[in-house]
């Protein structure tokens, strides 16, 4: 038995697309291209690639089939893993693609992008998909003219998604965006920042550092006029507050369109990507890739200009870290569109460049983050080629070796001559003003499907096949082993089983990807802001399955995210395995000064509404509810046990975010304590149990019954009929706590005790034949006596006994009516034996 092994194995079909095409040989390999071409003339974009974690290699490439999203995973030499089209309410434009896409912790894909509904409104979108489960978790559009162009998975696994907000121009009124998001649901968990200078702002591109701060890049007003932008760079915090902004590298008085496109940082350098021509606000003839040098605080180091010779006019909008130094990406702007790769190393310097010639002019789409990728798998770089004579647009996949080459033999490249100049760059320090917005994004519906693409390689030969595909997943601890495919495996990677199919090439695949998990492993730090005496401890977890399990020595804290006083920590992190987890002691020093402070007081009684969050000590500053409280000094009160979100406000005016969880009240409860079931006529005996710790000071009992005390913690009653008893009891605080319980009361057998034998001797025993009446027996109406010849001896409607009086020793027959304490009448009859 393996010991936690979990299995995700949904299959996913993958419907055959080609019956009788040839395998082209530039489809796979170390390098192969891939143009991916719609069966219904649909134009299709391909925008975004990522690597799968693990030791597959595999990709994940994310693009647009007309209006609609496609997902498809390959492997690191090109062979279909699966494909899938995600249907989406949008036409199909040049800005309704996808900008960036994650596969989060629990193997979801995430993306945002921009959907058009009409052509002149432009939506960000966010999307969720399981692959394994081939389902559509939602789709939200936002409810405002917008467009999304990032996502990041933060360190609490929310979604950090970033773009902007368009407003009505007058020239301009549009604001950059950052906003979080729960992943499970797709609603935001904090209002929404938007960021403003001159009207006319945007980011394009968002970096996040491992301790959670944000390097977020895009257009800056330069005066406050449509299409006069500069490129910004900014340094956020972890709440998102900026802590500096560049804009540049013109100043603002002077005429240019200058954009930002991507930030990375090596060694504590901050390169940035822009593009334009300084004096032309047009960016066409004569523009270049500009790359700017910062230190991490916002200090210039240098501004190149690379403009390719071979060229009059290029752009580059994709910079990745690469051996270490930086690749760029972009495409020729005149004439005919190809794309190019510069190579750079740490400094700046070209190593080498060169150009990719496909047919078709290619476009390389502005606000998409994910065109580029560079790893120890080799170069890939993505692309959308259109035709003149109207054929639908296609998508483009180009697979490369470490340096740029290809071996695909219909593909054309060539090297560039790169001029490289220093500029005398104006790189102003820009204030950038913030707001907080609560923002709607609903949902809408959507669906997955097969889908109608067809890849074809560089000579336009097939990639496809007519073989149905599974895929599915598993994993294991690192030393167990799972069987796959006729054989106990160990080694994490995606393994094939293949079963002939009844037409030659036209098999059966079933695909398992097999991960090996050694474990979590994590780090953390200590955040401090504004002199609070609590620390924000940020933990960082990778490697293992997710989810994790995170477990602390103090039970107030829970997740990756705690605010601590001083002291000494230890957290244990289990992954969804429990491979070998890992145990990080945290130590969270002192301050060295009182500190502001706040502690929370919850509510006097459950589902009260006195609970308070307290700035301590007095005095020491004020907090503000989000989303949209106001500052209030020493204490928000009137508060419900639940989540909040609040800024904290020291008197020097520092603010820091903080989240908390002011907790339910103690419970109060009783129990009423006593039996279920009791016989008409006996006596019902209740008593109180508190079941909380919290004292009971006074009683309240209900019933339709009278009860020997309304107001004691013990009651007694008789009850006649079936029913319930209610208690309401109160401490000394006014907390109130309830019970009731209910109770059957049974009459079937009344208790009537009928002597079978008297003997009227006048000794004083037995000497009268007399019924008796249980509790239950309220009295005897009638009772007759009859001798063995049917003569009717005695009778009394009284209950008076029978002595006998003249008769001799016989038997003799009686019968009798009693009424019941709850009104019911019941005869009886039986013997008597008369003995003298």
């Amino acid at each position: 038995m393996l010991p936690a092994l979990r299995t995700l194995f949904l299959g996913l079909m993958l419907w055959p697309l080609i019956l009788t095409a040839q395998m082209g040989d530039g489809c796979t390999g170390e390098t192969f291209a891939h143009f991916f071409r719609d069966d219904t003339s649909a134009d299709v974009r391909v925008s975004s690639i990522i690597r799968y974690t693990g030791g597959s290699g595999d990709v994940l490439l994310g693009g647009t089939v007309g209006g609609d999203l496609f997902f498809s995973r390959i492997s690191a030499t090109g062979e279909l893993r699966w494909r899938r089209t995600i249907s989406r309410p949008s036409l199909s434009t040049e800005l309704s693609t996808i900008g960036e896409v994650i596969i989060d912790r629990q193997g979801m894909i995430a993306a945002v992008g921009s959907v058009f509904n009409d052509p002149n409104l432009q939506q960000a979108f966010l999307l969720r998909y399981d692959p394994l489960a081939d389902r559509v978790l939602y789709l939200r559009v936002a409810d405002f003219s917008s467009q999304g162009t990032g996502i990041k998975l933060t360190a609490n696994d929310e979604y950090l998604i970033s773009g902007s907000r368009f407003g009505t121009p007058a020239p301009v009124f549009n604001s950059a965006l950052l906003m979080r998001v729960d992943p499970q649901t797709g609603l935001e968990v904090s209002p929404s920042l938007r960021y403003d200078h001159l009207g006319d702002e945007g980011f394009i591109d968002v970096l996040q550092t491992p301790d959670g701060e944000l390097y977020a890049c895009g257009n800056i007003s330069g005066v406050g006029r449509s299409r006069d932008a500069r490129a910004g760079i900014s340094r956020l915090n972890a709440e998102g507050m900026p802590l500096w902004t560049r804009s540049g590298p013109a100043s603002g008085s002077v005429t240019a369109r200058l954009l930002s496109f991507d930030v990375e940082v090596v060694n504590d350098v901050v390169y940035v990507l822009h593009w334009g021509n300084i004096g032309n606000i047009t960016g066409s003839t004569n523009t270049s890739m500009l790359l700017a040098a910062f230190t991490t605080g916002g200090t210039e180091l240098w501004t190149r200009r690379y403009d390719v010779t071979n060229y009059t006019g290029e752009e580059a909008v994709e910079l990745v870290p690469y051996r270490g130094g930086l690749l760029a990406y972009g495409f020729r702007l005149i004439g005919k569109r190809d794309p190019f790769l510069i190579q750079l190393d740490a400094s700046g310097q070209v190593v080498w460049a060169r150009a990719y010639e496909p047919p078709g002019n290619a476009t390389i789409y502005l606000r998409a983050n994910q065109q580029l990728l560079a790893d120890d798998f080799g170069i890939s770089i993505l692309g959308s080629y259109g035709f003149s004579e109207g054929r639908p647009r296609e998508g483009m996949l180009l697979q490369l070796d470490a340096l740029g080459n290809t071996d695909n033999p219909c593909l054309s490249t060539q090297d560039l001559s790169i001029a490289v100049s220093t500029l005398s760059a104006v790189w102003e320090t820009i204030p950038l003003q913030v707001a907080e917005q609560a923002e709607d994004w609903p949902s809408r519906n959507s669906a997955s499907g097969p889908g109608t693409i067809t890849v074809f390689d560089d000579c336009d030969v097939s990639c496809e096949d007519c073989s149905i595909r599974t895929f599915g997943r598993t994993a294991i601890c690192r030393g167990d082993s799972v069987f796959i495919g006729s054989r106990w495996r160990t080694i994490s990677g995606v393994y094939a089983d293949t079963t002939a199919g009844l037409i030659p090439g036209c098999d059966s695949i079933q695909q398992l990807e097999l991960a090996v998990s050694d474990g979590p492993e994590g780090r953390y730090q200590v955040v401090r802001r504004c002199g609070l005496r609590t620390a924000e401890v940020r933990v960082d977890v990778t490697g293992g399955e997710f989810p994790y399990r995170y477990t602390w020595s103090d039970p107030t804290a829970n997740g990756p995210l705690a605010n601590l006083l001083p002291g000494n920590y230890q957290l244990t992190v289990n992954d969804a395995l429990g491979c070998n987890p890992t145990t990080l002691n945290i130590k969270v020093e002192e301050t060295g000064g009182s500190g502001i402070d706040f502690s929370v007081i919850p509510p006097t009684c459950p589902d009260g509404h006195d609970g308070r969050i307290v700035v301590t000590p007095p005095g020491a500053g004020s907090l503000k509810l989000l989303p949209d409280g106001p500052f209030r000094p020493n204490l928000a009160d009137s508060l419900p046990a639940g989540n909040y979100q609040f800024v904290l406000r020291d008197s020097t005016g520092c603010e820091v975010f903080r989240q908390v969880t002011l907790p339910e009240a103690a419970p109060v409860r009783v129990e009423i304590v006593g039996p279920a079931f009791v016989r008409l006529g006996d006596e019902l005996s209740l008593t109180t149990a508190p079941t909380s710790s919290t004292g009971l000071s006074t009683y309240r009992w209900s019933s339709p019954d009278s009860l020997t005390c309304a107001d004691c913690p013990t009651v007694r009653l008789q009850p006649l009929t079936s029913g319930s008893v209610h208690l309401e009891a109160t401490t000394a605080a006014g907390c109130v706590a309830t019970d009731s319980l209910s109770f059957l009361v049974s009459d079937s057998a009344p208790r009537l005790y009928l002597p079978t034998a008297f003997s009227p001797n006048g000794d004083g025993v037995n000497d009268v034949w007399r019924p008796g009446l249980g509790p239950e027996v309220a009295r005897l109406l009638e009772v007759e006596i009859y001798d063995r010849w049917g003569n009717l001896v005695h009778t009394s409607s009284q209950g008076a006994g029978w002595a006998g009086e003249e008769h001799g020793t016989g038997t003799y027959v009686f019968q009798l009516r009693a009424e019941l304490i709850n009104g019911q009448v019941i005869d009886r009859r039986g013997e008597v034996v008369l003995v003298r």
